[in-house]
This record gives structure tokens, C-alpha cells and sequence, in this order.
């Protein structure tokens, strides 16, 4: 018996020992994508871009591969690759890291489908990658505690923590008591047909509730902040491109007659005017590196390995900025997509992780620039001279390894700001679109070229679809907010938020919200006409813009009426969102690099930082519960109103969730839906301003197209949008020019993974489901803008123009630099078709 036991023993061992020695012969033959030079450790720790990492992974090449303590981090700069992994391997690329300790991740996904396909009126979410946290890199650092001394980066997330938990429930309440104070029309908030589906789900009521909670949060996360931003970049593209403009209104101007203002039911017919969202989406994509994948097993593509984990992460910016399919990628030009095999921005993301509320956010975006295009002229402002005042038109801010160091790895070479163009920078000097870099063992590949995003994130979506999240942010001990819709890893929960919110945010299901949208396009025009200098500093159009697009939102999700910038529940979610950004980035707290920090206790000398994470923790636990309260409320006294949060919660109760997970699982996705989509949305109609400003050629020509197709006697409106294609190409275009989430949210390999060669590793860094809404919500601003504004450079009291810098604001989502523009009416009949527009 002991010799037969031995003998099995023998047997095994020696098969375990043939196993590992044929795997690491094979692996041998196999590597990692290129990637800077590394160091023991650290990795490529020294090479991560410290800022615009979308640029600087640009310059690392088409494909590369980072290391940095052990995680892999694989980036695409280019579209054939993200197709291939992302789509092609869903099943394999569509993981997220912050999963691994989230259970049930399955059940909103069925819910969210329907919900997208049926209720579109929210904004989405807004992406997350950075190293301005150092935990981020260093997980390790996770377990400072509070009162260690450096450590007030945990005391501050730890007050975030908790306004975020506070801050969910306040929301699903909200959400919850609209619902039941509109059941005649709850079908229209979201919270209601989400709790109603997680129901059905199997949730048990509680299930349910947590369920949509989160669903609902995320969708608030990820659609007020890039829907703002996408509209920002949008002005500053009218600016810049005053030509596009005028060709825009051309068109609004035909369609509408100059007689009514834009509708839903123009959009067919304002081919310029979508052609605008387009562009504004690829030449300013508010995210310029996606949100990473994780690649769920172990892969191989183009020779290269790609280990189960490793993160993978798909450069926007990059791969928006491909001559070889945009021409002249850096020029704001909607007209580039009159040719139909111009692909559209790649934003909104790949694979399974595309954003479920694309439709929503592309029909915001359209009703939101006709209406502006139909009514304001957007141009330079001018100082007190007369003098132009132009905007910058900058934005705010493995594979090849740069210089790595022991134990730090590339450390050094991560970026600290503008990481987009960093990370193409690194691409160029190494040689590769696909490059790696290792941080403190933790491998992180980027993707500056579109094949590779493609073939990683939508071929291989399966094993790439994983999250990789902040410790400040995802930590229990901290911000806690792992369960956010948006930064949940792949698994049963993320599938199931995606059940709950698909329904209601596909391109058919959005045209429900189609006339909440143009009139908040056409309030924000009104409010447009107040400023009698025609002078605006950007700042200043940024804040109405933020106003239109938080009421669309609030309305949409929890029946809230955001009536001023005063409003307490929109600056409290704003704050949250901002703060959420801020604590995203590697470099603002160090315990994202050192995640061992998080166990230093709060009262620890220089543990501010945790103090404060653990005040925005209780107030985010606050304002989640009072908007879900203020929902569901609504929900009940307005029966017929099409607040999200009824479908949702319903769905969310199919889905086999009990009432408490329902309302989770609710919460969660009402707050990453304005999380996602406010800050991408404003910013990019910025840089859509931005764009006419300084193209004014194409201002005219989308200003031409809107007054043949809609006319001057009516704003543009949804069912013109077929018509405006040069609209449509000016929304594309400034999606192209500056993707406002230049870094689109990392992916993390979920398993072992080869690529082109290189050796992804599991857990190597690597699409937005309100895309539609997004882009609606902008074309229709765009189009009303262009058809009621002209928009120019400022001029000083000498009459000398104040052009714009045209530089971007180092930031998780790009914003153009402050700038100055000139936003005249057409004429005293646009004045007077704005104020009889409501």
C-alpha cells in the first residue's frame, strides 16, 4: 500500500514537474506584448504616464504591455486590436478587478437590457483610470491605517465612503417615492421598471433594492459629468470651428423653417447636426483611455501571451487619432463622416463592456446641439476692446516597457498628468502601439491602436471585461463603493446591473425621453439669451450646461426636478462624483499605489486623508439612500412620468432579487448613470464650443444645413436628426478630436492571455451602456445651439480677438482649458423662437 501510494505520488509530482517545465518552455516562446524597460519589483512603474496617459500611451506604440508589482497591464492603441480582443473575446476580455470581492454580479444584466432597450432618459457614466492615486498602483497600500502619518488620503476617502453610501440611499428613496407617486406614469422612471425587473429576477426585495441602487448610482456616475464635458467639447469645437456651425444651422435652418425648435423627429433629417455629435465624440472623446478590461483566462493574440488577470486597457484617444482611417484626425471635420465607412468613435467602449446607454447619451447629445446650433451663433468672445478672445482647446487633464526600477518598476514612468498623450508619447518612443508597464508587480498594458482595443476588448470581451479599481475607492474600509455598476469586476452582479439597465437604454427604448431632452435643450438656450455681453467665459457655459443636463438626468432617473444650480441633491451628487474622480487617480492618494495604507487608523498623525474618505463615505451612503427614497416616492404620486427607477426596481425583483438587493442593486445603477454621463457629457459639448470657435468654416456649414432642413421658424427636434448629417458628423467629429475620457476605463485580463506574441497575465489591466442617450442628449444641444447661436472668438474692448488655447485640463475627464467665446442669437427672430419654445 505505502509503495502504491508512493508510486501515485511519484506520478503526480513528475506530471505536475512535465506540466510546469512544458508551460514555462512554452511561455518562453511566448511574451508580453513590448513594453519599456522594467525593474525588479516595481516593474514598468517608472514608465506609467503621470498625466494624459491617452497620449502618452500613444507614443509606447500600437500595443504594449506595463508590469507593476505584479499586475499586467496590456494597452491598445489600436482599433483592429481592441475589436479582436474586446469583441471577438468577450468572453474572455470583459472581467473588471474591482470584482473579486463582490458576490451575485449576474443579475442586472438581463434587467438593465430591457431597461435600455425601453427608458433612455438618464446620463452615463464617466470613465476611471489615473495613477493620481499612488494605492492604485500599490494596492498594499490599502492596509495603511487612517492615522498613519502621509495617510489623509484615506481619511478622505473614508468621509467619501460614507457620503457615497448615504448619498445612494438618499437617491434610491427619492427614486422609490417618485415611483410610487407616479404610477400612472413610472414606466418613465427608471427605478421603478429596474425594481419591478430585479423582482422577476428572483431578487428577494432587499436583493432587488441593493441591486438597482447600484445600477442607478452608476448610471448617474457615468452620465452626468461625460454628457457635460462631450457638450463642453462641443462649444469649444463651434468655436473653433465656426465653419462646421454655420453648415449646421444651414441645415437646421432648412429643416425647421426657423419656426419651431428642433425635435426627435427631425433627427432623420439633420444628418449635419448628428454628424457633429460624432465628431465632437472622436475628435474630443471625454474618456480618452476607456475603462479597463480584465482578461478573465489565459489568451494568446498576435504571438503574444496574455495572462489570466492582466489589465487591458483600450486608448480612445489613440485610435480616434489614426490617420490611416480619420484624415487629418487633429482637424474638427463632421464631414468625415458623410462617408459611411468612417467608424464612429469608440467612446462608449467594446464587447459585453460597451455602455448600455449609448443611445440615451447620443440622443441627449443630439437634441441638446441642434437646439443650441438652432438657436445661438457660438463664436470667439471678445474682450472689452473688441479683441478675440480664442480658447486654448486644451483639455484638463505588456507589451514594450519603459525604464523600470526594483520594486517600483515603472513607477517613474507612469504619468502624472495627460496620461493619453503620454502614453502615445511612450508608444512612439518604443516603437509599439501596444505597450506594458509594471508597477509594484501589478502588469498594465496599453493600447494605442484600434485593432488591438478591437481584438482584445470585443473579440476577447470574455476574458477582457474585467475592472480594475482604485483602493481609495473600491476598499471596504474606505469609500466602499466597489458595488457602483461602473467599476464592479465581471462576474454574476455586473451581469445581472446589465440585465437591469440594457432594456431601457437602447436607441428605440431612449426615444421616450427624446421630448424631456429637447426641452431641456431649449431651457438651456433660454437661459443662453441672459448674458447681453454675448461675452461667455467657457466656465460660465459650462454651468448652464451642467444645469440642462443634471435636470435631464435627476428627471430621468428619480422624477427629481433640478430647477437651479442651487439645487441641494445636484450639488451634493456633483461634489461626490468630483470627489470620486479625484480619488480615482493613483497620484492624489498614495494608498492607491500602497494599498497596505489602508489599515493605518484615522486618528494617526497625517491620516487626514482617511478622516475625510470616511465623511465622503457616510455621504455618499446618504445621498444614495435620500435619491432612491425621493424615486421611489415619485414612483408612487406620478404613476405616468418615465422614471427609471420603477422599470428598474421591477426588473430588478424578476431577476429573483429580494426587496433589499433589488434596491441595492438600484441604487447602484441610478448612481453610476449620472456619475458616467454628467461630466463626459458637459465636457464634450465644451469641446464642441471649443470646435467652433476655432473652425468657424464648419459652424457655417452645419448652420446652412439646419435652416434648409429645419428652417428659422421652428428649433430642431429629434426627428430632424436623419436629415442634419452634418450635425451628426460635428457630434462625431468632436468625439474623435478630443475624447473627453481620453483612457477609456481600464480592462483587466481575467486569465492568462497571449496577444501578437506577448504574454498577457491574469489580472493585467487592459463600453458605456448609455452611449445612445449620451449621444442623443448631445446631438440635440449641439443642433439647437448651432441653430439659434452663432458661436465665435471673443474679442477684447479693443475689438482684438481672444483666442483659445485650445489645451485640455489634465483630469480623469478631459475639459478644455478655460476659454472665452462670443455667443450671439442669429437674429431677433431666433430670439424670439427661443423664448415661445417653451
Amino acid at each position: 500500500m505505502a509503495d502504491a501510494s508512493l508510486l501515485i505520488g511519484s506520478t503526480v509530482l513528475g506530471s505536475l514537474l512535465a506540466y510546469v517545465l512544458y508551460r514555462d518552455k512554452y511561455l518562453d516562446r511566448l511574451s508580453l506584448p513590448p513594453s519599456p524597460k522594467s525593474y525588479p519589483l516595481i516593474g514598468h512603474l517608472l514608465s506609467m504616464p503621470t498625466e494624459y496617459e491617452h497620449l502618452e500611451f500613444m507614443k509606447l506604440g500600437k500595443i504594449l504591455s506595463l508590469s507593476v508589482f505584479g499586475t499586467t497591464i496590456i494597452v491598445l492603441n489600436d482599433k483592429e486590436d481592441v475589436v479582436n480582443l474586446f469583441d471577438k473575446r468577450s468572453a474572455t476580455y470583459s472581467h473588471r478587478t474591482c470584482a473579486r470581492m463582490v458576490k451575485d454580479p449576474t443579475l442586472p444584466r438581463k434587467l438593465r437590457s430591457e431597461h435600455i432597450r425601453n427608458r433612455l432618459d438618464w446620463e452615463a457614466f464617466g470613465s476611471l483610470i489615473g495613477y493620481d492615486y499612488f494605492v492604485n498602483t500599490v494596492p498594499a497600500l490599502c492596509y495603511v491605517p487612517e492615522w498613519f502619518p502621509g495617510a489623509n488620503w484615506k481619511r478622505e476617502v473614508l468621509r467619501w465612503r460614507k457620503e457615497k453610501e448615504t448619498f445612494i440611499e438618499e437617491l434610491y428613496n427619492i427614486g422609490l417615492e417618485n415611483m410610487h407617486m407616479n404610477k400612472e406614469d413610472s414606466a418613465r422612471i427608471m427605478i421603478a421598471s429596474f425594481r419591478n425587473d430585479a423582482l422577476k429576477l428572483g431578487l428577494s426585495e432587499e436583493a432587488a433594492d441593493d441591486h438597482v441602487k447600484q445600477i442607478l448610482i452608476t448610471l448617474v456616475g457615468a452620465g452626468i459629468e461625460t454628457t457635460v464635458n462631450t457638450l463642453m467639447m462641443f462649444f469649444l469645437a463651434m468655436v473653433l470651428y465656426p465653419e462646421a456651425q454655420k453648415k449646421a444651422q444651414d441645415e437646421l435652418d432648412y429643416v425647421l423653417g426657423g419656426t419651431r425648435l428642433p425635435s426627435f423627429d427631425d433627427r432623420t433629417r439633420l444628418g449635419c447636426v448628428e454628424r457633429i455629435v460624432q465628431e465632437t465624440l472622436r475628435w474630443a472623446p471625454v474618456a480618452g483611455l476607456a475603462l479597463p478590461h480584465t482578461c478573465y483566462q489565459d489568451d494568446t493574440y498576435k504571438g503574444y501571451h496574455i495572462p489570466k488577470g492582466a489589465i487591458i486597457m483600450g486608448n480612445v484617444w489613440a485610435i480616434t487619432r489614426d490617420e490611416t482611417v480619420y484624415k487629418n484626425p487633429e482637424a474638427f471635420d463632421p464631414d468625415r463622416f458623410l462617408n459611411p465607412a468612417t467608424p464612429p468613435s469608440p467612446v462608449f467602449g467594446w464587447g459585453r463592456r460597451r455602455c448600455p446607454g449609448i443611445h440615451f447619451a447620443q440622443s441627449s447629445l443630439f437634441i441638446t446641439i441642434a437646439s443650441i446650433l438652432a438657436t445661438f451663433n457660438i463664436e470667439v468672445a471678445r474682450d472689452k476692446d473688441g479683441k478675440q478672445i480664442p480658447p486654448s482647446g486644451k483639455m484638463i487633464n505588456s507589451l514594450i516597457l519603459p525604464k523600470s526600477y526594483p520594486l517600483i518598476g515603472h513607477l517613474f514612468s507612469v504619468p502624472t498628468k495627460y496620461e493619453h498623450l503620454e502614453f502615445m508619447k511612450l508608444g512612439e518612443q518604443i516603437g509599439s502601439k501596444i505597450f506594458s508597464l509594471s508597477v509594484f508587480g501589478t502588469t498594465i498594458i496599453v493600447l494605442n491602436d484600434r485593432e488591438d482595443t478591437a481584438n482584445l476588448f470585443e473579440k476577447r470581451s470574455a476574458i477582457y471585461s474585467d475592472r480594475t479599481c482604485a483602493c481609495m475607492v473600491k476598499d471596504p474600509t474606505l469609500l466602499n463603493w466597489e458595488a457602483s455598476a461602473s467599476m464592479i469586476g465581471y462576474g454574476d452582479r455586473w451581469r445581472k446591473y446589465r440585465r437591469l439597465m440594457n432594456p431601457w437604454l437602447t436607441k428605440k427604448a431612449i426615444t421616450v425621453h427624446h421630448r424631456s431632452q429637447e426641452q431641456a435643450a431649449r431651457k438651456l438656450l433660454q437661459r443662453l439669451l441672459k448674458n447681453t455681453n454675448n461675452n461667455w467665459s467657457s466656465h460660465e457655459v459650462e454651468a448652464e450646461i451642467l444645469l440642462s443636463v443634471s435636470a435631464t438626468l435627476f428627471r430621468s432617473l428619480y422624477g427629481h426636478e433640478v430647477d437651479s444650480s442651487s439645487d441641494t441633491l445636484a450639488t451634493r451628487t456633483q461634489k461626490l462624483i468630483s470627489y470620486m474622480t479625484y480619488a480615482l487617480l493613483n497620484s492624489n492618494y498614495i494608498v492607491n499605489t500602497v494599498p497596505a495604507l489602508r489599515y493605518v487608523p484615522k486618528w494617526f498623525p497625517g491620516a487626514g486623508w482617511k478622516r475625510e474618505v470616511l465623511k465622503w463615505r457616510k455621504e455618499k451612503e446618504t445621498l444614495i439612500d435620500e435619491l432612491y427614497e425621493i424615486g421611489l416616492e415619485k414612483m408612487k404620486t406620478e404613476e405616468n412620468a418615465h422614471i427609471m427607477i420603477a422599470p428598474l426596481r421591477n426588473d430588478a425583483l424578476k431577476l429573483g432579487l429580494n426587496k433589499d438587493e433589488a434596491d441595492d442593486y438600484v441604487k447602484q445603477v441610478l448612481i453610476t448613470m449620472i456619475g458616467a454621463g454628467v461630466e463626459t457629457m458637459v465636457n464634450t459639448l465644451m469641446v464642441f464650443l471649443l470646435a467652433m470657435v476655432l473652425h468657424p468654416e464648419l459652424q457655417r456649414k452645419a448652420q446652412e444645413e439646419i435652416d434648409s432642413v429645419v428652417g428659422q421658424n421652428r428649433l430642431p427636434v429629434f426627428d430632424d436628426r436623419a436629415q442634419l448629417g452634418q450635425i451628426e458628423r460635428i457630434v462625431q467629429e468632436t468625439m474623435r478630436w478630443v475624447p473627453v475620457a481620453a483612457l477609456a476605463i481600464p480592462h483587466t485580463c481575467f486569465q492568462d492571455d497571449t496577444y501578437k506574441g506577448y504574454r498577457i497575465p491574469k489580472g493585467a489591466i487592459i463600453r458605456c451602456p448609455g452611449s445612445h442617450f449620451a449621444e442623443s442628449t448631445f446631438f440635440i444641444t449641439v443642433a439647437s445651439i448651432l441653430a439659434t447661436f452663432n458661436i465665435e472668438v471673443a474679442r477684447d474692448k479693443d475689438g482684438k480677438q481672444i483666442p483659445p488655447s485650445g489645451k485640455m485640463i489634465n483630469s480623469l475627464i478631459l475639459a478644455p482649458e478655460e476659454f472665452m467665446l462670443k455667443l450671439t442669437p442669429r437674429s431677433t427672430k431666433h430670439v424670439e423662437l427661443i423664448q415661445r419654445s417653451i
